[in-house]
């Protein structure tokens, strides 16, 4: 119990190589153990986060086969989708959402594998899938951010650009728990002060643009993407000063 304790507090703070050797002496040594039936499923998670992809999917389709009633098996099935979406295995893909869709898996999980399966439509280009997936999420689930952000790119690609802004807009109103939920708030600042620019789905709104590109700061991933945009809009205006001083 000590080193289960210990694996999962490596693998909770990203350290998945340390953790992936813990997990390990845990099978091997404690065979009995009354949880390995998580260990093996951690054991694969660790394997998929340090890009094991192969052996990684050996070890989900291992967890399934060794725990076959545990709860695992769907988290190992999710496991098994985001491997083959990650390696564009889009039949692979198909084939673990709809098992997912018709097993007895939680909700939650079923909303994760809506998620990727959003994600697959997207890169098929066949976005109204993509959006109706996208709108199945709750706001309470992990993926909703993420995935209104991708159905307000599939709607600007789907022309279907009135479907845009108000999906950035439940991003930006998000209260973060994670880096990852920042950022992509911070992308959505970034593709709404875009879309004020182009006028897409819209008219023009310069004054829009900018407020909402100022929003993203110097922390952030988009910092530059916001800056950028704020000196053209800046050029456009004759706003000399603000030009420069983005781009500097």
């Amino acid at each position: 119990g000590n080193l289960y304790n210990i694996a999962r507090t490596h693998y909770a703070k990203g350290r998945f190589w340390d953790a992936f050797f813990v997990f390990g002496k845990i099978l091997v040594e404690y065979p009995d153990f009354f949880k390995n039936d998580r260990v093996q499923l951690y054991l694969s998670l660790c394997q998929e986060n340090l890009d094991m992809k192969e052996i990684a999917t050996e070890n989900f389709q291992k967890t399934k086969q060794a725990y076959p009633r545990s709860d695992v098996v769907h988290l190992a099935d999710l496991g098994l989708q985001r491997v083959f979406y990650r390696d564009n295995n889009f039949e692979a893909v198909t084939n673990q959402y709809e098992k997912l869709n018709s097993s007895s898996a939680p909700d939650s999980v079923k909303y994760h594998s809506y998620y990727i399966m959003g994600e697959t439509y997207m890169k098929q280009k066949e976005f109204d899938k993509a959006i109706e997936l996208f709108d199945l999420i709750p706001g309470d689930h992990a993926e909703y951010a993420f995935a209104q952000h991708s159905l307000a790119i599939s709607a600007v690609s789907a022309n279907r650009e009135e479907l845009a802004l108000p999906a950035l807009d439940n991003v930006i109103q998000l209260k973060p728990k994670t880096k990852a939920e920042e950022e992509i708030i911070y992308r959505s600042f970034v593709f709404t002060g875009y879309i004020y620019y182009e006028g897409i789905g819209t008219e023009k709104a310069p004054s829009k643009a900018v407020s909402a590109l100022r929003e993203v700061p110097a922390k952030s991933y988009y910092h530059e993407d916001a800056l950028l945009g704020i000196a053209w809009t800046a050029l456009k205006a004759s706003q000399w000063a603000d030009c420069i001083s983005a781009s500097k």
